[in-house]
């Protein structure tokens, strides 16, 4: 009597177990790798959301201590006569100087046109302490993204906005420069636009207005030189301060005009602009 025995696998058996723990690994490594990109997203829109909610509270009292001063004699001549052009004038002047955009907004901002006049005196509120925090700047490699979120944590920080409610993760130095940014769950930096125009899904946010703004009035002979010193003036503009993540691909869709007024927006590219995390798309108010 013949008994067949076997003291081990095939070939075809252990290659089948390895194709099987193969799909296993590669379905269990696509889930991690999926819940590791919503764990990033979900901390960049944390971020986001609760940056936006200090940058809009500041914001607001930037403008309301702009509605105490006293105006410069020379922001009604600019406004034409128009108070209320001079008043709404004044406010844009103070959250310029409030909220700088990039290193030479800090150190050169002020030297013509509207911006001119915070240089008298005590009417140049912020930038003292702007400059003293950006004389710590050493080495490193900034560009535009990374230098408009460390000036956003430098105006933050010098208008005594606590950011100890933000992970220590999320506010360090990313570009080596000893300059510290906000970062995304990704490692890079947010950016922060001030006045960003020409976005449609921007523009479409915008609330109906109470009443016509005078800034826009095409008879006001101060337009022009508005338009180039502050931010673009259409018709229905609607400009808030804006922050953006470059996603998981980690790249801005979005590029700015990078000398002054720094405001005009163009997608440079409309795939990296789809995974991007806009502040006035996550939630809450733009």
């Amino acid at each position: 009597m013949t008994r067949n025995s076997r003291s081990g696998f095939t070939l075809v058996e252990i290659l089948v177990v390895v194709a099987i723990l193969g799909v296993l690994a590669a379905t269990i490594s696509i889930a991690a790798l999926a819940m590791m990109g919503n764990a990033r997203r979900t901390s960049t829109d944390v971020t986001i959301k609760t940056v936006k909610m200090m940058l809009d509270a500041r914001w607001k009292e930037v403008q309301d201590e702009a509605d105490k001063d006293v105006r410069p004699d020379a922001i009604l001549t600019q406004a034409g006569g128009h108070p209320e052009r001079a008043k709404l004038l004044w406010r844009k002047i103070r959250l310029l100087e409030a909220f700088p955009v990039n290193y030479n907004e800090i150190n050169n901002c002020y030297a013509s046109g509207f911006t001119s006049l915070i240089t008298q005196g005590k009417l140049r509120r912020y930038n003292a302490s702007y400059r003293r925090a950006l004389a710590a700047r050493s080495g490193g490699s900034p560009n535009w993204v990374s230098e408009s979120s460390a000036c956003l944590v430098i105006a933050l920080a010098g208008q005594n906005v606590n950011l100890d409610q933000l992970d220590a993760n999320v506010i360090k130095d990313l570009d080596g420069d000893q300059l510290k940014e906000i970062s995304d769950g990704w490692g890079k930096a947010i950016a922060f636009f001030r006045f960003p125009t020409n976005y449609p899904p921007l523009q479409n946010q915008k609330p109906n207005a109470p009443s016509p703004n005078p800034l826009y009035d095409p008879t006001w002979t101060g337009r022009s030189a508005f338009t180039t010193q502050i931010h673009k003036l259409d018709p229905g503009l609607y400009t808030v301060p804006v922050l953006v993540s470059g996603g998981a691909d980690e790249q801005l869709g979005l590029t700015p005009n990078v000398s002054a007024p720094f405001d005009t927006l163009s997608v440079s590219s409309a795939t990296h602009v789809e995974d991007n995390r806009f502040s006035f798309l996550i939630g809450g108010a733009p």
